[in-house]
């Protein structure tokens, strides 16, 4: 493993970028020549565990039709959800060429992927070191199923680079002193990054509220730790409460047609249909109540999980957190790997995947218990085991739960592989050698 590690950064995202590329030819070409018919159509599109790529790829071709046909004004005004706009704009350029298929998406489905391994890296090395960093974003690089979905047209993968970068700056702003000329670049950065994931995935929103609060508690932790007051810190941390709650207030997240668009209970907007008239309590209980309705009628009902459970007060969530944090870690559970029928391949893959995630949750708690007074790391760990939790409180579909997690699920295994070296080499000569 000494050796491999010799190898530069870019030289892995090379090789990453070559994996990404030949497993979407083959996925298409499996498609293409209808080799699993009941698995991906001609596009390459996966009909069994990306269902929402369809959609999403005939809206992307309807887009480039209306640019074509009646101008970019008309493109523009249409109605889609952003990283459908994306997709069409990938679709405009090179789908005369290859297609409205994966083919044409990969150019930007190939960014997102590598953007994705290469703050996987910088978000292990701020808050760790280099080794642990690395294995860490080969880890995240060859996870089957994250892998599979990075070569589809859903909005996952770029919502994911999005929360990291978010989150990669959060983990600068713990760790950093800032001057002000890089703190004014910081807040500029910081502003496009949370608008675009607004528009992205509002219904997540609520998650980049609790990492912003998060972060302002470790920041207080460490000032008085250190007794000294980081006035230019705290006044980006500032800026950033003020854009998470304006952001959401002053614009509407993207939807698709004929779909509600996402609403947060922490906009203060009069036209929110959550935030009108009731409490920031109430707000959220409603939230909640619309995210898990909003899943019994989603497709793939027969893995929807305590559909029947209703979450109408805060005793009913108090009552059903311990439940919700052990669907949350570890759905889906041993007895979902088995169909009826026998053996699914989606639900063996998820099941093994399940399986090596509770491996690594050990490797994390060493990590924890030896870098606990590292602020950062709490950081990451805080966030990630939020995002579980209300995953479980809010989404019935363990289908959606997985696709979902992902993002904490990398969190976890940046926290993991620094366990991992724990226990295999702790204190050697080569930590010291990366650190």
């Amino acid at each position: 493993m000494s050796q491999t590690l010799r190898f530069k950064p870019f030289h892995w995202l090379i090789a990453a970028a070559v994996l990404h590329l030949c497993l979407t030819i083959s996925v298409f070409m499996i498609g293409y020549f209808r080799l699993m018919p009941s698995k991906f159509d001609a596009n390459g599109i996966g009909l069994s565990f990306a269902t929402d790529s369809v959609a999403y790829r005939n809206w992307a071709s309807e887009m480039v039709t209306v640019w074509r046909s009646e101008g970019f004004s008309a493109w523009v005004q249409t109605q889609a959800s952003l990283h459908v706009r994306l997709y069409s704009i990938s679709f405009a350029v090179v789908g005369w060429l290859l297609g409205h298929n994966i083919l044409a998406a990969e150019f930007l489905n190939l960014f997102y992927y590598l953007g994705i391994l290469s703050f996987v890296y910088l978000l292990g090395r701020e808050v760790f070191n280099a080794r642990s960093a690395l294995l860490a974003a080969v880890v995240v690089g060859l996870w089957p199923s994250f892998l599979l979905h990075t070569t589809q047209l859903v909005r996952d993968p770029v919502s994911i680079l999005c929360l990291l970068i978010i989150l990669y700056l959060m983990t600068l702003l713990l760790n950093r002193e800032f001057a002000r000329a890089a703190a004014i670049w910081f807040v500029i950065a910081l502003t496009a990054l949370l608008t675009l994931f607004w528009l992205l995935r509002g219904n997540m929103w609520n998650i980049v509220v609790v990492a912003i609060l998060i972060t302002g508690v470790l920041l207080t932790i460490k000032m008085v730790s250190t007794r000294k007051f980081l006035a230019t810190n705290v006044a980006m941390f500032v800026f950033m409460c003020l854009t998470a709650v304006v952001v959401p207030s002053t614009m509407k997240s993207t939807s698709m047609p004929n779909t509600q668009a996402p609403a947060t209970a922490f906009s203060i907007s009069r036209e929110d249909y959550i935030a009108r008239g009731r409490s920031l309590v109430s707000r959220l209980i409603l939230q909640l109540e619309i995210r898990r309705a909003a899943f019994k009628v989603y497709e793939g009902q027969a893995s929807n999980i305590d559909s029947d459970v209703a979450l109408r007060s805060v005793g009913d969530v108090v009552r059903y957190l311990p439940r919700a944090t052990e669907i949350g870690f570890f759905a889906p559970f041993p007895n979902f790997w088995m169909n009826r029928n026998g053996l699914m391949v989606s639900r063996v893959v998820g099941g093994v995947e399940t399986l090596v995630m509770y491996v690594f949750y050990i490797f994390a708690a060493i990590a924890i218990w030896n870098e606990r007074s590292r602020l950062s790391m709490w950081l990451v760990l805080l966030v990630s085991v939020s995002g579980m939790i209300s995953l479980g409180l809010a989404v019935i579909n363990l289908g959606a739960l997985f696709r979902l997690r992902y993002f904490f699920w990398i969190l976890m295994i940046v926290i993991a592989a620094h366990g991992f070296y724990r226990v295999r080499q702790p204190g050697g000569a080569f930590e010291k050698r990366l650190s």
